[in-house]
């Protein structure tokens, strides 16, 4: 769809003025086409997002059934952190009295915030793992 999008829709650069004396540059389509192929690719992130949520509901207790499956209860989490950060950057995006400042930093804070949060939801247990085998290894060494 987005491949398609760039064929029907020709991007051009166009100057944005953010006040008397600053401006940027952003690539933007002119085409009546752009909201169309906007919503279908939102719509599809969407989709995705919420099927995944749903899955991390839907699986939130297989942890204590499935012994081997430990790490259920952290892609739920890592899923909700995601969802969480997907609402605050939508809303941001969407409000019409935001300026360019705001809208870029808060998108920016959100992304990382989803990223940084949702590794260390998934891999801060196991790296607590990690340090306490090798930690007991070390004192069963000791012990001998």
């Amino acid at each position: 769809v987005a491949i398609i999008g760039l064929f029907v829709i020709k991007p051009s650069p166009v100057k944005v003025e953010v006040s008397l004396t600053q401006y940027y540059w952003s690539c933007d389509a002119g085409s009546p086409y752009k909201k169309v192929f906007g919503g279908i690719i939102g719509a599809y992130w969407g989709s995705l997002l919420l099927f995944a949520t749903f899955l991390a509901y839907k699986t939130r207790l297989a942890g204590r059934q499935y012994s081997r499956y430990s790490e259920c209860r952290q892609m739920g989490l890592s899923i909700y952190n995601i969802l969480f950060s997907a609402l605050v950057g939508f809303a941001v995006l969407v409000n019409p009295m935001a300026d360019y400042y705001t809208k870029y930093y808060i998108t920016i804070v959100t992304a990382l915030w989803a990223t940084t949060f949702s590794l260390l939801i998934l891999f801060l247990p196991k790296l607590q793992a990690f340090v306490r085998l090798q930690r007991h290894r070390k004192e069963r060494k000791n012990e001998r």
